[in-house]
């Protein structure tokens, strides 16, 4: 089991964008790429732990939201006059 959830974090890990930004973990995706040979374990026993004791690592409070409006909203709000 541990080996197949590993390899599935793996494919995860390759499958992530090297040039978006940081997500809440403070950690680039190109560095999460070149190291997930080292960390999949060590993540892969932090989930299993979790699951485990049944509970789920919620650390919102770093993370940082900021709303993205598209032009067309843009120009609709301003034609209406919003």
């Amino acid at each position: 089991m541990t080996q197949k959830c590993t390899k599935s974090m793996v494919e995860k890990v390759k499958k992530l964008n090297p040039h978006k930004t940081k997500g809440p973990d403070n950690i680039c995706p190109r560095l999460k790429k070149e190291t997930v040979s080292i960390i999949s374990k060590h993540l892969t026993k932090i989930f299993q732990c979790s699951l485990q004791a049944s509970t789920v690592l919620n650390d919102k409070s770093g993370a940082h939201v900021i709303p993205h409006l598209k032009k067309k909203i843009q120009i609709k709000q301003k034609i209406i006059g919003q």
